[in-house]
């Protein structure tokens, strides 16, 4: 796999991505195998970005920490009564993207794919109650 070059700037804004990260993924209580399919990494890189305060420097990983924090976002404007972003994650839901599943449960089927359906549906939940 190439690396995509990452300058200092943006080093930093990653590094600064991936511990937002980790703070949603604490409050979610997500475990490190959880986190690293959501990241698509394995556990000794997760275990790297976290021992070293850096984060992914290939544009795939780089896209899934934004789309994930995006939706964190989405969520917690779209829904801030009843658990915010956490509320919303957790608990099962009947939009037709999730079929009675937990959006967490959508992003965690691993793909690309599965965090952009749960990201439309977060924007477009932001979109009309913002």
């Amino acid at each position: 796999m190439a690396l995509v070059h990452v300058s200092d700037g943006e080093s930093a804004k990653t590094a600064l991505a991936f511990k937002a990260f980790v703070v949603m993924a604490d409050l979610l209580g997500l475990t490190w195998d959880q986190r690293c399919l959501l990241l698509a990494v394995p556990r000794t890189t997760y275990h790297r970005w976290v021992t070293h305060g850096v984060g992914p420097t290939d544009r795939d990983k780089r896209d899934r920490l934004a789309y994930l924090l995006t939706i964190y976002h989405y969520a917690g404007t779209a829904f801030p009564g009843g658990g915010g972003a956490k509320g919303w994650l957790t608990r099962p839901n009947t939009h037709p993207t999730f079929e009675g599943i937990r959006p967490l449960d959508r992003m965690l089927k691993g793909g690309m794919e599965d965090l952009l359906a749960v990201h439309h549906v977060a924007r477009a939940a932001e979109a009309l109650w913002s």
